[in-house]
C-alpha cells in the first residue's frame, strides 16, 4: 500500500458502515451517526462513538443479558473488551483495524455487504 492510500484509509468515515468478525461471524458491529451497535457472539450491545479522523473512542456501550455457553462468554467479552480499548481505526474497503493507544492491533473486522 502506498503512502496516499495509508492516508486516505484512516480518514474515512465510519458512518454507515458495517463489519463482522472474520474468525467470528456472530460478532458484528455497525456504526450509524454516532451510534454503534452489533452483536458480541452471544448478546447484542449498543452505544455511541466519536470518531475524529483516524481516532475512534467508543462509549457507554450497554448489552443485553442473555447466557450462552461459556466459551461463546470468554469470546464475547474479548470482543467488548478490544472495542472498549480502541484508540485508533485503520479503514480500507475491505478492513477495520482497531488499535491500542500505543498503537497496537487489537484486531482486524471484515467489511460486511448489506444488503
Amino acid at each position: 500500500m502506498g503512502i496516499l492510500e495509508t492516508v486516505m484509509a484512516v480518514l474515512v468515515s465510519l458512518t454507515g458502515t458495517s463489519w463482522v468478525a472474520p474468525h467470528n461471524t456472530h460478532q458484528t458491529i455497525e456504526f450509524k451517526t454516532s451510534q454503534v451497535s452489533g452483536n458480541a457472539g452471544c448478546n447484542r450491545f449498543f452505544g455511541t462513538y466519536k470518531q475524529t479522523e483516524n481516532t475512534l473512542k467508543i462509549n457507554s456501550l450497554a448489552t443485553t443479558r442473555m447466557a450462552c455457553q461459556p466459551d461463546v462468554m470468554k469470546h464475547e467479552l474479548q470482543f467488548l473488551t478490544t472495542l472498549n480499548k480502541t484508540s485508533t481505526v485503520e479503514v480500507t474497503d475491505a478492513t477495520l483495524t482497531l488499535k491500542d493507544a500505543k498503537g497496537a492491533v487489537l484486531t482486524v473486522l471484515a467489511r460486511k455487504n448489506v444488503g
